[in-house]
This record gives C-alpha cells, structure tokens and sequence, in this order.
C-alpha cells in the first residue's frame, strides 16, 4: 500500500512495509465519537451512549486486528488475543445494553 508504514529495528516487523494500524484505529475512534454525539440527543435510557461506545469500540478492534501483524501466538489459527478480548467487549456491551434497558 502506498501509505504503508515501516518500523525500526528491534520491532519485530522491521524494515518491513506494514498498514498503519494505529491510524486506523484513531479514524475509526473519531468516527464512532462522531457517530455516539450525534446518537446522545436519541439515547433512550442512561447508559445506553457508554455501552454502545464498548461495543463499538469492540468491533473497530476486533477489525483492527486483521490488518496487525506483529504477534507470533495464533488461536484457532486467525485469532490474536486482542481478538479475543475485543469479542469479550462485544458481549460484555450486548449484555450491558440489555440490562440498562430492561432495568429503565
């Protein structure tokens, strides 16, 4: 890619053209404070923005991560383990959004 970034040794990757997952991860997180201020004025119930940001911040992690590829420890031969904990936060946020809701 033509934005592709190259880091320095003793980086595992070194000298080798990699995305720029740290740009990404910034544009995505000023589009979901885009998106989470303009939904405020639409919340229904108290916690509702806080959950959604979990949630979102979940799935433009767990993505992320496929375009990283600094960790040498695999699970079920895609998954890294901020994979993992980025799909935790999905269901931790699903759960939560429930509860609030139920709960008003």
């Amino acid at each position: 890619m033509p934005w592709a970034v190259r880091f320095p040794p003793p980086h595992l990757l070194a000298d080798v053209p990699v995305h720029p997952t740290q740009l990404y991860e910034v544009l995505g997180n000023l589009a979901v404070f885009a998106g989470l201020t303009a939904f405020y004025r639409h919340k229904r119930f108290d916690g509702q923005v806080f959950w959604l940001y979990v949630l979102s911040y979940g799935v433009l992690r767990f993505v992320v991560e496929f375009f990283r590829g600094d960790y040498e420890t695999h699970y079920f031969r895609v998954f890294t383990i901020a994979h993992l904990i980025a799909a935790a936060m999905i269901a931790f946020a699903l759960v939560g959004l429930r509860l609030c809701k139920s709960s008003r």
